[in-house]
């Protein structure tokens, strides 16, 4: 009878230990959501029906002023390249918006000028103080990048973090602008990088078993939510998974590891949009201008898209299918002429749209800023003027809009890489999902470690 019990103690205790071990590997456990974390925000606390949740998450959002991810004085820097910026305003280029203002868009875009900045820029992008960090992505150097015939050189681990500005309204409410920053940074100690990640996701499943939520990321699907431990601290300030993702943000996303700025900024008018970045050397402080293709900005006009017009400077000086010129061109048409709709010419359009969405499963790849932003909708549009719903030649790449969120009307969404775009629409770009699904198969692989 002693034995007995003996034995089903034994049994027990090897049950909890199993248990015991099951949860230790559930917390040590990296998820999609947290290779490419997405802030959950709102416009109010009220309780919504898709979060489920009452709090508008601001009180977990890092500013960028947190810590040393981008100080004020190289954040002035920078915002006189982008803004035109100067003393946390943005001037008006009295000179540049009288010569230009009533120019054609297309003789803008010929001509390099910043599109955006002639039409008139919103104030609240030099507002330093009301930048966002929005988004964190990890993106290492992995064995794909082969793939692309890139450099040693050119392809390092990187975190990247992504911000938007956002302002209080008289009514109470959150307003997320038009303007968006990528502040890239050098992982210089890949191994303490990843044993961090992987402290700060243990502590994001213990939060998230608390109160279980949808999957963040099934095969089907496709789905990258916004990430389920910050959605179940929304009424909640300094929480324990956001003050540890904080912590981690801000160990290794350091102004001496910056080594890139991208930005987006629209016009006054929201019609207008230019993209552009700066390089970043001198123990992260100096920055200078880069080139986009051997182009100083990158714009892009709402407008002219919405008139079957090249819309982009891309298309202007180098009007090629390899760059979306056309693609986006024909996005714009009410209607396809004869003369675009042949198989040959369809299949071109097609494989040209989803080159851009995911060549290589890297965002190191050297693609124009507009064309990765613009590519999923112009894709949705041509099929729907070719009335082709399943991709033609290369593999389909698939993402589905999350359940509860509207897309936004025409081109607007097709902005938004990983971010909020106007009224807190998510969006989500196929790319990126793209990006973060090759991530976390090479680390569920053992190939970073």
């Amino acid at each position: 009878m002693v034995g007995k019990i003996a034995l089903k103690t034994l049994a027990c205790t090897l049950f909890l230990f199993t248990l015991l071990m099951a949860g230790v590997a559930r917390a040590e456990k990296i998820t999609a959501s947290d290779l490419s974390v997405l802030w959950p925000l709102k416009a109010s606390a009220d309780k919504d029906p898709v979060f489920m949740k009452t709090g508008d998450g601001f009180c977990n959002a890092m500013s960028l002023s947190d810590g040393s991810i981008f100080p004020q004085k190289s954040f002035e820097r920078f915002a006189e390249i982008a803004f035109n910026s100067s003393q946390n305003e943005c001037r008006r280029d009295a000179g540049l918006e009288d010569q230009f203002f009533f120019v054609p868009n297309e003789e803008v875009l010929r001509q390099d000028i910043h599109l955006a900045l002639v039409k008139g820029l919103a104030p609240t992008a030099c507002n330093f103080g009301a930048w966002k960090v929005t988004g964190l992505r990890f993106d290492p150097c992995r064995p794909s990048r082969a793939r692309d015939n890139s450099s040693p050189a050119q392809c390092n681990d990187v975190l990247r973090l992504v911000a938007q500005p956002f302002e209080k309204q008289t009514n109470g409410l959150w307003a997320v602008r038009d303007f968006t920053i990528h502040l890239v940074y050098l992982i210089k100690d890949l191994p303490a990088f990843m044993a961090d990640l992987k402290k700060t996701a243990s502590i994001a499943r213990q939060v998230e078993a608390a109160e279980p939520w949808e999957p963040e990321w099934d095969a089907k699907s496709h789905v990258l939510r916004p990430h389920h431990a910050l959605r179940n601290e929304l009424n909640t300030c300094n929480a324990p998974f956001s003050s540890a993702l904080k912590n981690f943000t801000k160990k290794w996303a350091v102004q001496s590891s910056l080594i890139m700025v991208a930005w987006m900024t629209s016009s006054m008018g929201v019609k207008e949009w230019t993209f552009g970045q700066v390089s970043v050397s001198g123990n992260g402080d100096l920055f200078e201008a880069s080139k986009i293709s051997d182009r100083k900005f990158s714009n892009f006009s709402d407008s002219l898209l919405q008139a079957g017009k090249t819309a982009t400077s891309a298309g202007v000086t180098n009007p090629s299918d390899a760059n979306l010129a056309r693609q986006l061109a024909i996005a714009g048409m009410p209607e396809l002429p004869p003369s675009q709709n042949s198989v040959s010419i369809r299949t071109a359009h097609i494989d040209a749209v989803q080159k851009v969405l995911n060549p290589t499963k890297t965002s190191q790849s050297q693609i124009d800023c507009v064309a990765c932003h613009l590519a999923p909708q112009i894709l949705d549009r041509i099929r729907a003027l070719y009335k082709t719903p399943a991709a033609v030649g290369s593999g389909e790449f698939k993402a589905s809009i999350w359940p509860g969120f509207q897309r936004e009307p025409r081109s607007f969404s097709q902005l938004r890489n990983f971010g909020y775009g106007p009224q807190f629409h998510i969006a989500v770009n196929r790319r990126t999902i793209n990006e973060t699904e090759d991530v976390f198969n090479i680390i569920s692989q053992g190939l970073v470690k």
